[in-house]
């Protein structure tokens, strides 16, 4: 969604347990990725590439780390 374009969207996430209780079969997010390139798209190197989306694309399938817990108690 661009700022005034008049336009807009939303991405609600919610537990899997939760998701079953809406109409409709829900999508599961897998993994995610972030990038950006530039701070302006005025700025990209190439308007038809976007070098943060193949940064992203490939660190959203990565396998997670492995993850500890530790007890504050």
């Amino acid at each position: 969604m661009l700022p005034g374009d008049g336009r807009g969207g939303a991405l609600i996430l919610t537990s899997a347990d939760r998701a079953k209780d809406f109409p409709t079969k829900p999508v599961y997010v897998l993994g995610t990725g972030e990038s950006v390139e530039t701070p302006m798209v005025s700025q990209m190197e190439d308007f038809t590439s976007s070098r943060a989306f193949r940064v992203a694309g490939p660190r959203a399938f990565q396998k997670p780390a492995s993850r500890t817990t530790t007890s504050t108690t």
